[in-house]
């Protein structure tokens, strides 16, 4: 699965979550630790 493939996939359940805004936050502190992974 690449970021492409992802990317929706995450998206969508967030949504159902509710966690959009959460997940992005999360996914920004992770990349700027350079802990992300892809």
């Amino acid at each position: 699965m690449d970021i492409n493939a992802a990317l929706p996939l995450v998206i969508r359940k967030s949504k159902a979550h509710g966690g959009l805004a959460r997940g992005l936050h999360e996914a920004a502190k992770a990349i700027e630790k350079h802990n992300a992974h892809l």
